[in-house]
């Protein structure tokens, strides 16, 4: 959105997710999980066109919720590790091997785990898996757009992360020139939720630098627009003083040459 409509959009932040541009050749999901293990589930999400995946999460949408919203904390971590390249081979699915047993993580209460169930119960996840699906597509679709970020960019990311690691931000202020950053140590892929006051006090004092920032580039276009105008009058009041553009002559001046 920012890179597509710099126009509409004054500032942009991200929350775990590092930016990175389109690369020049295509890297397929496959390519990156064989390279970055831990990105082998969009391989899963992408199967016959996410249905499968579909099928499994929706089975048992609150056993679905437990498994993916979990806290940071080491006694929280689900019993087994969810799917890898070698479960999938032996035809496991995202959460197949986790005992249905498993408890509601303290991460959500149980009023915010009912509205997710619910609202997935009504959904399905099959239209969610279909970013993952247009993967080829997005990369096809961002190949005319700029790839640097040109709008103040805030990066967050959080120090138990197992996914998205914060050293895969590292090269972000290469394409991002504006970049402020932020890590909340004490917190996992789900920083909402874990640390919210921290998170929010993260946003609240970027958006004050940015409304800063915005009243001083407002000053100093006032000034710069004060001054314009005062050189264009002085401008104006010296030609009006030299008889008018270009030194044009009275009319009543006789010429030079008449006398000679």
């Amino acid at each position: 959105m920012a890179r597509r409509f710099p126009k509409r959009v004054s500032a942009v932040g991200s929350v775990c997710t590092p930016y990175r541009p389109r690369s020049t050749k295509y890297n397929s999901p496959e390519q990156i999980a064989r390279a970055y293990p831990a990105m082998f589930y969009q391989t899963y999400f992408m199967e016959s066109g996410g249905s499968i995946a579909a099928k499994e999460l929706e089975a048992d949408i609150e056993h679905t919720i437990r498994c993916f919203f979990r806290t940071s904390k080491p006694s929280d971590k689900l019993p087994q590790k969810w799917m890898s390249a070698e479960s999938r081979a032996r035809g496991s699915g995202l959460f197949s091997d986790v005992p249905k047993s498993v408890a509601r993580s303290e991460l959500l209460t149980a009023d915010e785990f009912s509205v997710f169930v619910s609202a997935y119960r009504a959904s399905g996840f099959h239209s969610a898996l279909q970013w993952y699906c247009a993967h080829h597509l997005n990369w096809l679709d961002e190949s005319e757009i700029p790839q640097t970020v040109s709008q103040p960019a805030l990066m967050v990311t959080a120090g138990r992360d197992g996914i998205l690691l914060p050293v895969l931000s590292r090269e972000m202020e290469s394409w991002c020139p504006l970049l402020t950053r932020a890590h909340i140590t004490n917190a996992g892929h789900w920083v909402q939720f874990e640390q919210p006051n921290e998170l929010s006090a993260v946003l609240l004092k970027w958006l004050a630098s940015l409304s800063h920032a915005a009243r001083a580039a407002k000053t100093v276009k006032a000034s710069a627009d004060a001054a314009a105008a005062k050189a264009k009058a002085t401008a104006a009041a010296a030609t009006a003083g030299s008889g008018g553009s270009g030194g044009a002559k009275s009319k009543h001046a006789k010429p030079i040459l008449s006398k000679l």
